[in-house]
């Protein structure tokens, strides 16, 4: 499936143990040849192989994918005139309202009023 027979034969990668004792050197040969082929060009060469395999999104992709909005999972809020998708929390407490979408609060914007919440003085 790589294309390099001779990885399989080397005594530095021929067991498990040997691989770890030998990342170092594997790792970066391993990179190179992923590398020369895109995500659809591996999950082909996996399916020829009879290996099971899938792509794994990254979060810009999984953010719009349709399984996130089949779920409701993600809010488009705005900040300063800019869309920000928030994801919604994965799990649902009966007992508890859900809060009103909005962009999530900037570092330490909430600190003062969540301190006095709970009856602390606010942090200097």
């Amino acid at each position: 499936m790589l294309g390099r027979t001779d990885l399989a034969s080397d005594a530095r990668f021929s067991t498990n143990a040997a691989r770890v004792v030998n990342r170092k050197e594997l790792v970066p040969i391993l990179a190179a040849l992923f590398g020369a082929g895109s995500r659809a060009t591996w999950l082909e060469r996996c399916k020829a192989a009879g290996i099971p395999a899938g792509p794994v999104a990254g979060v810009l992709e999984a953010l719009h994918s349709p399984q996130a909005a089949a779920l409701g999972s993600i809010l488009e809020t705005t900040r300063g005139g800019r869309v920000v998708p928030t994801v919604r929390p994965p799990f649902f407490l009966p007992e508890f309202e859900e809060p009103a979408p909005g962009a999530p609060p900037r570092l330490g914007e909430d600190t003062e009023r969540l301190f006095a919440e709970v009856g602390l003085p606010a942090p200097r």
